[in-house]
């Protein structure tokens, strides 16, 4: 009995934390001005932008790649 109400006791905790935390953040969300929405989406999109290019890169100088691709002789490709 006592393992029941310690679990209902923690679950209860747990949620009324869980929704005091998404409303700070929802609260957070709707004082944004439209300038600081768009600043925020243009550091998003840059970051996804180097990301990519960074995962791009990571590919082509992977060593193990080369072992992998085809030997072409006098350039027929």
């Amino acid at each position: 009995m006592l393992d029941i109400i310690s679990m209902a006791t923690f679950i209860i905790a747990m949620f009324s934390i869980v929704i005091f935390m998404l409303l700070i953040i929802i609260g957070g969300n709707l004082e944004k001005s439209d300038t600081e929405r768009y600043l925020e989406d243009k550091e998003q999109m840059d970051y996804l932008k180097t990301y990519q290019e960074e995962k791009i890169k990571k590919r082509k100088n992977n060593v193990w790649r080369c072992l992998w691709e085809k030997i072409h002789i006098l350039g027929n490709k």
